[in-house]
């Protein structure tokens, strides 16, 4: 089963076909708040925006209270967030966890989530990366289920010695909405008529027999 990148990622147990969809650049915002070390920047291609530089290590506690906390976070990112996974150490050939694929080189690389598994009766909706490296950590934001592929860099970070530092892990977010009603197949609409219309039918002749009878 390939995706339809119009339509909403649906189905249980189904794996997600690749794209190379882009936002454009100019869309890109960057949020901080309280505890941002740096400006974080476009490094993940196809993210419309991010949060950080931090100091730290992610999680889902921590995005949970930077989305609640950083101004405009919430009402752009939402809430409902679930940790799909963490590739840890990715190889350069891609390591994979729960559908998540990450290669690196140390400090690019690729990210791919065409693997994942969507619960049943949910959508995809959006998805956040949060890449690690020496002791900073940035989340990167994409506002619909697409792209599903990808680049990323590490040129937002500084290890100690002010250089920058090898991918130490990346993180998978998704928020999984519930999918839309299936729409009948014309067959069904037309069976479904028929159906009321033999029942209405037999509700007539049998009023007619009672009455026959009064």
């Amino acid at each position: 089963m390939k995706f339809n990148p119009v339509l909403p990622i649906a189905a249980a147990a189904v794996s997600i076909a690749m794209t190379t969809a882009v936002k454009p650049a100019s869309a890109f915002t960057v949020y901080g708040g309280t505890g941002t070390v740096r400006p974080c920047s476009a490094v993940v291609s196809g993210a419309d925006s991010c949060a950080g530089v931090y100091n730290g290590n992610d999680s889902l506690t921590d995005l949970t209270s930077k989305i609640s906390t950083v101004p405009g976070l919430s009402a752009a990112w939402g809430t409902g967030w679930t940790n799909v996974g963490r590739v840890n150490d990715p190889s350069a050939s891609g390591s994979t966890v729960n559908g998540f694929t990450v290669a690196s080189i140390g400090q690019t690389g690729t990210w791919n989530i065409g693997g994942i598994t969507i619960p049943s009766g949910k959508v995809l909706s959006s998805f956040i990366i949060a890449l690690k490296a020496a002791n900073d950590y940035a989340y990167y934001h994409f506002g619909s289920a697409t792209p599903l592929s990808g680049s990323w860099s590490t040129a937002n970070f500084l290890n100690n010695g002010g250089r920058q530092p090898d991918l130490s892990h990346a993180t998978l977010y998704a928020q999984f909405d519930n999918a839309p009603n299936a729409v009948p197949e014309p067959f069904t609409i037309v069976g479904s008529t028929v159906a009321l219309g033999v029942g209405a039918m037999m509700r007539k002749k049998q009023q007619k027999k009672e009455k026959s009878i009064g």
